[in-house]
């Protein structure tokens, strides 16, 4: 009953929003610790998968893009970039956009925006499209902040290259 209860509460809050059960006796802890002392319950987001831009929120998408990359999307970005397959979650907070670059899979964006960073969103929709995909590449720069979430989730295999 207390976990409907709680969905109940959470559907009606922001998406980032969350509910911390503990004792009185740890609520200090709770609030002012990085470890808590309770049970955390977050809203789970769907993912969705697109395989074209025609359905796509286009306006909210260049938002979480703009907001996760800090500088704007070119103005043409949809037009020119042709999709494989976009994986959103269902409020526009994380996202992937694969393209096909001679046939294997490209992640051209990984985006997840600021408030729904430490939730698990980004790994969850990672998540998602790995095991529809299976193995991909990307660019990145070298000193992305991303880079070490990438190696984390990724899949290495030494094959005796440097």
């Amino acid at each position: 009953m207390k976990v409907e209860q709680i969905a109940e509460l959470l559907s009606a809050l922001p998406p980032s929003s969350s509910v911390s059960m503990t004792r009185p006796d740890e609520l200090a802890k709770e609030l002012f610790t990085h470890r808590g002392s309770g049970t955390l319950i977050r809203r789970g987001e769907r993912i969705h998968r697109f395989d074209s831009w025609d359905a796509v929120d286009r306006e909210r998408l260049t938002a979480l893009i703009e907001s996760s990359f800090g500088r704007k999307l070119v103005p043409d970005y949809f037009e020119r970039t042709p999709l494989w397959r976009l994986y959103v979650s269902e409020h526009y907070r994380a996202a992937i956009v694969l393209t096909r670059e001679d046939g294997v899979p490209h992640m051209d964006k990984f985006a997840v925006c600021d408030d729904a960073q430490g939730e698990g969103l980004g790994r969850a929709i990672w998540q998602v499209m790995q095991q529809e995909v299976g193995s991909l590449f990307w660019r990145s720069r070298r000193r992305n902040a991303v880079n070490g979430f990438y190696a984390e989730e990724s899949r290495w295999r030494d094959q005796g290259s440097s």
